[in-house]
């Protein structure tokens, strides 16, 4: 006798016989009235996980764009003090000892 095909055979039973008894206790909570509460309970679950995300997602959001804002005009002060710091060295008169 082939053990392989008995062991495949048995868990292909088992298998079945779980999967079967799964689907007998949904049917059987939907005709006693459990299901509707267990499902409603579970859709509720989901909306307060979407609601949960979201509010983090526009957290995460709002703190990216001040880090960018702030970034930016940290470089637009550092910008507009390069470049006042170049025009003074332009004009700047240099004085030679001894010289006229």
């Amino acid at each position: 006798m082939d053990t392989g095909r008995i062991a495949r055979s048995v868990g292909t039973g088992v298998g079945l016989g779980v999967g079967l008894g799964m689907v007998a206790g949904v049917v059987a909570l939907m005709n006693v009235g459990g299901f509707r509460p267990i499902a409603r309970g579970a859709v509720k679950g989901a909306i307060a996980a979407r609601e949960l995300a979201l509010g983090v997602a526009a957290e995460l959001k709002e703190t990216g764009e001040d880090i960018y804002h702030e970034a930016r005009a940290e470089r637009e002060v550092e910008r507009a003090a390069r470049e006042s710091h170049e025009a003074a060295l332009e004009h700047k008169t240099i004085v030679i000892p001894g010289g006229r």
